[in-house]
């Protein structure tokens, strides 16, 4: 066998041992989760975590810019442009570590003082709060939602234009004020005692929940949804 051939060969085993060490390297990783593949643009996948001081108040605002809707475009019936401000969520749960999360972190600030947090949203997004003890929320441009929170008593103020949503809440007195344009969601699976509700003109008013006595206030009604045992507590509508 010529010299050449020799070379060849040997050169193509080397190949092909060198292949081998290669791909099982390969699949030790990957069964590790270890990848050279980044999908998007560098997207956090775990939630920034900020811990908070225990707090009893909780202020919501949002100052995200407003954003421009031209005429006949994206429900912007009139026939001129106007500005449009982003609605964000805040989220509140029952959870003995006081923290905020959020996927972006840039999308709002916050800081304490005394017995109250404040967060402020920047541009649109979502933020975690999780709390134990909280007695009072005001929120002004911000959708809010209430999962699996408990409390003795809760006074709620929220702003024009915005959601609000109640879920497998169980709370002792809640009284809540909505501004024009609101919305309201009680859903089934959450129990209140004593419920105080005023909804400001034009708001939306859902409620699956059950509650023992309350008043309930409301001022032309574009929509309204009310079934289940509140529909057996209800005993007048101003």
């Amino acid at each position: 066998m010529k010299t050449s051939t020799k070379l060849l060969i040997g050169f193509g085993g080397m190949l092909v041992l060198l292949m081998l060490c290669t791909d099982i390297v390969l699949r030790a990783n990957y069964s590790k989760g270890i990848t050279n593949i980044h999908f998007g643009n560098n997207q956090r996948n775990t939630q920034a975590i900020n811990r908070l001081q225990p707090f009893k108040i909780l202020v919501a605002t949002n100052e995200s810019p407003a954003q421009k809707v031209k005429a006949g475009e994206n429900g912007n019936n009139s026939n001129t442009d106007i500005y449009k401000q982003n609605t964000p969520w805040i989220s509140v749960n029952n959870n003995n570590k006081y923290q905020a999360a959020s996927w972006d972190s840039s999308c709002y600030r916050s800081h304490q003082s005394g017995d109250t947090l404040f967060v402020v949203f920047l541009k649109e997004g979502s933020v975690d709060i999780s709390c134990t003890t909280l007695e009072q929320i005001s929120s002004s441009g911000c959708n809010l939602r209430l999962d699996e929170k408990q409390a003795a008593t809760l006074k709620v103020d929220v702003g024009p234009a915005t959601e609000s949503y109640f879920h497998d809440t169980r709370i002792g007195t809640l009284s809540f004020t909505g501004g024009a344009q609101s919305s309201f969601h009680m859903e089934e699976n959450s129990v209140t005692d004593s419920l105080w509700l005023k909804l400001g003109k034009a708001s939306a008013l859902t409620f699956r929940g059950a509650y023992k006595f309350g008043d309930i206030q409301v001022d032309s009604l574009r929509e309204m949804n009310i079934s289940g045992d509140a529909l057996g507590n209800i005993k007048q509508l101003k």
